[in-house]
């Protein structure tokens, strides 16, 4: 009986849920558009995304928008519209858009009380200004610590993306996303969508921005005086700009900038400070305090302001490579890395950050990455011979003393090539420095020079995959293996796009062709078990993963992999030989001991599968699976009491975990809690309605509790889908007779009397034995 529920338990975790990620983005596409805040001279100051969620409305973040003298806003078949701001609600970050000839049906929206904790949830915006695109995650939890509720997600929001939406897997709004949590781990916040219905009745009219005079142009006259390095000339102007406009922060900021530049740090400290606590919201002014801390000594300081200044404004570099800067002071390399690579991916021309950046590899002692910007340092800034010389003795420590002394005698040259490889060269090494959209010009310029250039299609493949343009990428990666038949590369990276769009067939397909080469490499073969794993089926997985640890058996995760594969056939013996493998490699491999764990349990060695999972639990103290192993054993072993606990903690992990509600439900049984084994009991079916052993233990909870007739409300359904399980006709005929229902008794007890004689003869003997009042007579 109980091997029996273990199998229906298998089937119904066995179910897979499509991703609907590409489906949710071809819904509302259209209603998610690029926000562009304009200066005074018409340039783009910052980027955001917006949803139209009406006829000529837009809803966007308020950071986005904020200062700007105009909003521009591109549609998604590219067409540009004016946009001004009609409300704006600055406490919930919500400001509503008013743009003409743009019709649209009214969006649904979801309200807050009918969003789950658990459920799906898919963020479409502009990220990193490379096109709509859409992530996926989960609803990780509704945030109700403050006034204002905000819904986390771990669905990704990058720079670009405030403003956009997160929708449900119909498409429906939940929310719009604002920002990252900050110190999270892959956690990003939402507004949400009920928040829009109040900003339109309730947001302030915005004040008009402040108005820019012909004469004088204080903000492009501040700008040439800096590009001149004409400091006491920009703060005199500064001066007389603030008489004018005494609450303006660019007026504040230019001062401050130019204090500095006068090595009048204090000064400027001083100037600047007052200016954030005027203006928070203001980027640069926060930006020149962090480089006046720099200055002042004060890397903590800066590091504080620098990371103020990438909150409101994520997608300058220039604030960036201030952090970097800061924490490169502070002595936090690693940190202070990814945050010039962040500087270099949103201000790729910007030659000091490539030139902090090299100084932070120079000092780690790698030559080559520190030749590697110097170089492209050198290039953004040819002028500088500082630059060269870094650069040429970043190359002679390398040993290369001719390309360093080619280097100082070029100082005045750019170096420029318009050879196929050499484009194809740079866009590999734009694409490592992470600079996505410089990489694909270069590959797009290798191949205008040279398009039977293999190696171009397939780097320009990588980058449009990268940024989610996936039928663009298949097309790169079906010309490269035009060009070059045995490309093994370009088949992995087609049956992964095919794989992600649902084309399974298609995917396994090129997968196999990939693993089936002579030249294969085991990340093929991972492709191919993937897919086999997902359409379960274990045959061709396990042959998959066989191969894999064959072409490379040096990662324990494909060990492990393996043995899974094998566990699902039945193979207990050969998964425990390739789980010792695995942890022979790694012997801290927690996966690896919940697998042993599993193994042992299904050969009804409960003692040694709950010290495998014991071991799973301290390895991996946040993985629920190990958890519910760990309960698993227990309950197996008849010690519910310890069960529950584990349960619980896997739960507490994984809210929508429904095996472990299921173990939890009959852990409560075995204490004899019924009341609390049919709460768990009834979640787990909500959560998996196909789940049989789920309803069965449900109905005998109901049996013990004398809930006879919603006992047979779950049994009815169970006994058609399982004619054979004897325990449902068992309990049915217990409900049957519970509610006085003879006739029904009588069928079921005659039903269980077909399948088990020995099981029927107990059921009648019990039932006659009670007392007077309610006992039941079945026929022999």
């Amino acid at each position: 009986m109980k091997a029996l529920c273990c199998l229906l338990l298998a089937l119904a975790s066995a179910v897979v849920h499509a991703d609907q990620a590409q489906e949710v983005l071809a819904r509302v596409r259209t209603q998610v558009l690029l926000v562009a805040a304009l200066n005074a001279r018409g340039l783009v100051e910052s980027e955001g995304s917006g949803v139209l969620v009406a006829a000529g409305r837009v809803v966007t973040n308020c950071h986005v928008v904020a200062e700007a003298q105009a909003v521009r806003l591109t549609t998604a078949d590219g067409r540009q519209l004016a946009a001004r701001v009609l409300r704006e609600d600055v406490g919930r970050d919500l400001c509503l858009l008013e743009v003409a000839d743009v019709p649209a049906p009214a969006l649904p929206m979801r309200a807050l009380a009918d969003v789950r904790q658990g459920e799906a949830a898919y963020a479409v915006g502009n990220p990193l200004g490379l096109g709509v695109a859409v992530s996926a995650g989960l609803v990780s939890a509704i945030d109700r610590r403050s006034s204002e509720p905000r819904i986390l997600t771990s669905a990704a929001v990058s720079p670009g993306s405030s403003g956009g939406g997160l929708f449900d897997g119909s498409g429906r709004l939940l929310g719009i996303t604002s920002s990252v949590l900050e110190l999270g781990q892959n956690v990003s916040v939402a507004i949400p969508a009920e928040a829009i219905a109040r900003l339109e009745r309730e947001g302030r009219t915005p004040s008009p921005p402040a108005p820019v005079t012909a004469e004088p142009d204080w903000l492009q006259i501040a700008e040439a005086l800096r590009l001149r390095a004409d400091w006491a000339g920009l703060l005199a102007h500064a001066e007389r700009w603030q008489q004018y406009y005494p609450t303006s922060a660019d007026a504040v900021a230019a001062a401050g900038l130019a204090e500095g530049n006068l090595d009048r740090w204090p000064a400027a400290r001083e100037r600047l400070r007052r200016g954030v606590a005027a203006a928070p919201w203001h980027a640069p002014s926060s930006g020149y305090l962090a480089r006046t801390h720099l200055a002042l000594n004060d890397p903590a300081a800066a590091e504080a302001e620098a990371r103020r200044a990438t909150r409101l404004n994520p997608a300058a570099g220039y604030y960036w490579g201030l952090l970097g800067e800061a924490l490169r002071v502070l002595g936090r390399n690693d940190e202070a890395a990814s945050a010039f690579a962040t500087a270099l991916r949103f201000s790729p021309g910007e030659a000091s950050v490539w030139e902090g950046w090299g100084d932070l590899a120079a000092t780690a002692g790698r030559g080559d990455d520190a030749a590697a910007r110097y170089r492209v340092a050198a290039r953004l800034a040819p002028e500088s011979d500082g630059l060269r010389r870094k650069l040429a003795q970043a190359l002679a420590l390398r040993g290369e003393g001719a390309a360093a002394g080619r280097e100082l005698a070029a100082i005045k040259d750019r170096g420029k090539s318009d050879d196929a490889r050499v484009w194809n060269s740079v866009g590999a090494g734009e694409e490592k420095a992470g600079r996505y959209r410089e990489a694909e010009q270069a590959f797009r310029k290798a191949l205008a020079i040279d398009p039977a250039q293999p190696e171009a299609w397939y780097n320009l493949g990588l980058i449009l995959r990268r940024s989610g343009r996936d039928a663009e990428a298949a097309q790169a990666f079906e010309r490269a293996l035009e060009l070059q038949p045995q490309m093994t590369v370009s088949m992995i990276m087609l049956a992964e796009l095919r794989q992600r769009a649902g084309r399974l067939s298609e995917a396994a397909e090129w997968a196999a062709r990939a693993c089936a080469q002579a030249d294969a490499q085991a990340a093929a073969c991972r492709v191919l078990a993937g897919i086999a794993n997902e359409r379960r089926d274990w045959t061709q997985a396990e042959r998959a993963y066989a191969r894999v640890v064959a072409l490379d058996g040096r990662n324990a995760d494909d060990w492990v992999a393996l043995a899974q594969a094998r566990l699902a056939l039945g193979k207990a013996q050969e998964a425990l030989l390739a789980l010792n493998r695995a942890l022979e490699l790694n012997p801290q491999h927690g996966v690896a001991y919940q697998a042993l764990a599993a193994a042992h349990g299904r050969r009804g060695e409960y003692a040694q599968a709950l010290e495998y999972a014991e071991r799973a639990t301290q390895l991996e103290p946040t993985d629920h699976q190990a958890w519910s192993n760990k309960g698993y054993s227990l309950l197996k072993l008849q010690r519910p009491a310890e069960a529950v606990p584990a349960f619980e903690t896997a739960l507490r992990l994984k809210p929508d975990f429904s095996n472990a509600w299921i173990n939890l439900g009959e852990a409560k049984l075995a204490q004899r809690q019924a009341g609390e084994a049919i709460v768990a009991l009834r979640k787990a079916l909500e959560l998996s309605p196909g789940a049989s052993d789920a309803r069965l233990y449900l109905a005998s909870a109901y049996v013990s509790t004398g809930q006879f007739a919603l006992a047979r409300e779950q049994l009815t359904p169970l006994a058609e889908k399982a004619p054979q399980l004897v325990q449902a006709w068992v309990l049915l005929t217990v409900a049957n007779a519970g509610l006085g229902d003879r006739d029904a008794a009588t069928a079921s007890y005659t039903r269980l009397k077909s399948l088990n004689p020995a099981a029927a003869k107990e059921l009648r003997t019990r039932l006659a034995a009670l007392p007077a009042s309610r006992a039941v007579t079945l026929p022999e």
